[in-house]
C-alpha cells in the first residue's frame, strides 16, 4: 500500500503539469468531481476530469508559454495554499504577468479542488471557447 501524497506535493504537481503545458496530467490528478477554478477560461469553473482536461487544454492552444512558480505551500491534512506568478505568452494578445494564489484541496491522492486566484479584469480570456 502507497502513502498518499501530501496536498503541497499534490499542488507542487499540478504546477508542474501547468508548466509542462500538460492537460491530461494535470486532469488525471483529479477525481471524478473535481472542481477547477480558473478565471481566465469560460467557464471559469470546471467540474469533472472530462471538462477540466478540455478547458486546460483550450487554454494551451491559446497560450504559447505558461511559467508558473510558486512559494512553497503552506498545507494541512487535507489543503495547501500557495502564492507566486505567472506569466504566460499568448498566441493573439500582449504577454501577461499576474501575481496568483493557489488552492488545492486533496482527498487520498486526487485532487478535489484547484483553485488559481488572479486579477482576471480587463484582460481577455486564454480561449474564447466555451467548454461545456
Amino acid at each position: 500500500m502507497t502513502t498518499p501524497r501530501s496536498p503541497s506535493a499534490t499542488l507542487l504537481s499540478c504546477v508542474d503539469a501547468f508548466n509542462k503545458r500538460d492537460a491530461s496530467a494535470a486532469a488525471a490528478m483529479a477525481d471524478d468531481r473535481a472542481l477547477f477554478e480558473i478565471p481566465m477560461l469560460k467557464p471559469n469553473r470546471l467540474r469533472g476530469r472530462d471538462e477540466i482536461s478540455r478547458g486546460i487544454e483550450a487554454a494551451f492552444k491559446e497560450l504559447k508559454s505558461v511559467e508558473l512558480t510558486v512559494a512553497k505551500p503552506a498545507e494541512t491534512d487535507s489543503v495547501a495554499i500557495t502564492e507566486g506568478r505567472l506569466k504566460v505568452t499568448r498566441n493573439s494578445a500582449p504577454d501577461e504577468d499576474h501575481q496568483v494564489g493557489i488552492v488545492a484541496e486533496v482527498h487520498g491522492d486526487q485532487l478535489v479542488r484547484f483553485s488559481l486566484y488572479l486579477n482576471a479584469r480587463n484582460r481577455r480570456l486564454w480561449s474564447d471557447e466555451t467548454i461545456l
